[in-house]
């Protein structure tokens, strides 16, 4: 099924139908390679929605609650980070969305360590 779909965001994207690829990535958030696939393709022109999708990709991982998914939180957050800081020219809001994460899960010491590197 995940290929399917992937083949579909990739015609969008193809064809720049950014506004159908991001509907079809908020479809199917747990296929990662599709929301990465549409999340960079769509980041100049549609920035907050590439970081809405890596947004609930870390959720999703931080929820699984193991280093190794603590591991992949970080890697799909630090996604966002030239998203907030290049492309938005808004690293406070970066900063603001990795203290949050740090704050809420303050007590979960793998999740902390993953997100030093941010």
């Amino acid at each position: 099924m995940e290929g399917g779909v992937l083949y579909c965001a990739e015609v969008y994207v193809y064809e720049k139908d950014y506004q159908a690829a991001i509907k079809l990535a908020k479809e199917h958030v747990t296929y990662h390679s599709v929301v990465t696939l549409v999340s960079e393709s769509v980041k100049q022109d549609y920035p907050q929605e590439a970081i809405a999708l890596y947004e609930k990709i870390v959720q999703e991982y931080i929820d699984h609650k193991s280093r190794d998914d603590y591991q992949q939180a970080a890697s799909y957050a630090k996604k966002m980070k030239p998203i907030y800081e290049s492309i938005l020219k808004n690293s406070i809001a970066w900063q603001k969305y990795i203290s949050d994460i740090r704050m809420c899960y303050r007590q979960f010491r793998a999740l902390q360590d993953e997100l030093k590197e941010l």
